[in-house]
């Protein structure tokens, strides 16, 4: 609780002092800075999207997200700014200032941003190091911070190209910096970089069964990975014509390296978490629930997009969906049983629930063949043909969940069943949905209730 505090509170700063930053850039700049932001947010896209494809199991928490995201965006260029201002200027007297113009950058950025974007990769395993255990979250948080600074970066870059120009509040300096740093470098850099040190850290915090001095080795790993690769970024050597196409292939040529450990290191830490948790779902021993093949194709994201192609080809998107839903669902399980065991709870119940439904429906349209005997909950009703109605299931997992935990199953099983019974006699939406928000006031008092009894 400690951590989340002074996380919070150094976030708070940071962000008063980069607010103070863009207030200024606004009221000299405002269509520029606009413009910056705009553009540069994008980038926010191809990497969740990539993120919510490596966490297909375990989908992590957002506010986990936005804390990691936040560090990078404001914490980071609000101390790195000055620092490496400072840094470049004691490099120039020391040195000389023709060494401090051609080398500054490669010695005074990585030295300053990469020691700020590792103490904020830390901080946020560190606050929220129960939730986060896997070899994957690391990266992705290490990936998060990252692009929350190099964001920003982008955007202060942008910002001076303009001031630079001289030319008042235009566009051009902005939408060039975009396509270097945006189009061109994308996402390859402080991402990366960061995310080589997070797998490093996040190894070191969770992996209680190693030695420490292995555990500081393969951080420190990480974070000298970040920092060498930073160095090569940021380094003036080029053997080609400064063009457009030359700057455009020596970016790649420095990124190969990182970017190949990254990859194998991603690979390597979904094969783990995907093995992890299809071992826990496969020990249920109901094929009711998965089979072997579908065990096999749950583990890949390639073959999982192939079992819905070829649904597609049968029964058209409405096969894709189902597949979907069912995939999704089939990890969702795993997750719980990974979480909890076998025991009956109503996270296991809703999932077994759903599970069962979509075979029945997809049965309905030609595919999934005969559905295997159910082994556990058998109790679950087999003529289940649809699912409740989405956000009404919402609902009642919100109402489930404020019950206290203690209670939480007795109470969840009797709430979801409900809405289940509802679905089964093909009630209106608008009817699951009163049901649901009715429960969601229940809950409420529910609560209240309960507290109040444990208390004597």
């Amino acid at each position: 609780m400690m951590v989340t505090l002074v996380v919070l509170a150094v976030l708070a700063a940071g962000a008063g002092r980069m607010g103070m930053i863009v207030v200024r850039f606004m009221r000299t700049y405002p269509a520029a800075t606009v413009t910056a932001l705009l553009l540069f947010l994008t980038l926010i896209a191809p990497v969740w999207f990539l993120i919510r494809a490596l966490a297909y199991f375990d989908r992590r928490r957002p506010l986990v997200f936005m804390l990691a995201f936040a560090w990078g965006a404001s914490v980071a260029p609000a101390v790195t700014i000055p620092a490496s201002t400072a840094l470049d200027s004691l490099i120039a007297k020391r040195i000389g200032p023709g060494f401090a113009a051609e080398w500054g950058a490669m010695i005074a950025g990585p030295s300053v941003e990469e020691i700020v974007k590792t103490l904020g990769i830390l901080a946020v395993l560190l606050a929220t190091r129960k939730s986060l255990t896997r070899a994957l979250d690391g990266i992705v948080i290490g990936a998060l911070v990252g692009l929350g600074f190099q964001i920003c970066e982008d955007v202060v870059f942008a910002v001076g190209s303009v001031a630079l120009q001289g030319d008042g509040d235009a566009l051009t300096p902005v939408l060039t910096t975009f396509v270097v740093r945006g189009l061109l470098a994308g996402v390859t850099s402080h991402t990366i970089f960061s995310a080589l040190a997070g797998a490093g850290l996040l190894h070191a915090i969770a992996r209680h069964d190693r030695p420490i001095y292995y555990r500081i080795g393969v951080a420190s790993a990480g974070v000298a990975s970040a920092w060498i690769s930073h160095v090569i970024w940021n380094s003036p050597i080029s053997v080609l014509p400064e063009v457009p196409a030359g700057i455009l292939l020596v970016l790649v040529v420095k990124m190969l390296v990182p970017l190949a450990a990254l990859v194998f290191l991603v690979r390597r830490a979904h094969d783990q978490e995907a093995t992890h948790y299809l071992a826990g779902l496969a020990a249920l021993g109901d094929r009711s629930l998965i089979t072997e093949a579908e065990l096999s194709t749950l583990g890949s994201a390639a073959r999982r997009a192939r079992a819905r192609r070829a649904a597609a080809a049968v029964a058209g998107r409405t096969g894709t969906q189902l597949m979907r839903a069912l995939q999704q669902s089939q990890a969702a399980l795993a997750v719980v049983v990974g979480r909890d065991g076998a025991d009956y709870s109503h996270d296991l119940h809703r999932h077994v629930v759903q599970i069962r439904s979509l075979r029945l429906q997809l049965r309905g349209l030609g595919l999934g063949g005969e559905i295997p005997p159910f082994v556990i909950l058998p109790a679950v009703s087999r003529d289940a043909a649809c699912l409740p109605q989405r956000q009404a299931a919402r609902l009642v997992e919100l109402s489930i969940g404020i019950i206290p935990s203690e209670h939480r199953d007795r109470y969840g099983e009797e709430f979801y069943a409900e809405l289940l019974s509802l679905a089964e006699r093909r009630a209106r939406p608008a009817a699951q949905l009163s049901y649901a928000a009715n429960q969601f006031v229940s809950a409420l008092m529910l609560r209240r209730e309960l507290r109040v009894r444990d208390r004597r």
